[in-house]
């Protein structure tokens, strides 16, 4: 699994960690393939097992404040009523 450099910056960025952010941005390459780099990520202190789901969440946390309702203008409905 394929994954950007700069998602696991932002990730360790997320958990305030400075120090292994520019670490990770000095010596990961630009792609990371979790299989082959499994050393690199534990030695940054990220699971490779677990990666997909911190980077999902991760993700989520920086888009917050730019995300918005889904839910069409106009009148709600309840649950089993028409």
């Amino acid at each position: 699994m394929p994954i950007a450099k700069r998602d696991i910056v932002e990730l360790l960025l997320a958990r305030s960690d400075h120090e292994r952010a520019i670490r990770a941005d000095e010596e990961l390459p630009v792609v990371i393939h979790v299989e082959n780099h499994s050393c690199l990520l534990r030695d940054l202190g990220l699971d490779p097992a677990l990666l997909q789901w911190e980077l999902g969440k991760a993700s989520r946390r920086f888009e917050r404040g730019r995300v918005q309702s889904r839910r069409p203008a106009g009148r709600r409905r309840l649950a089993g009523r028409s």
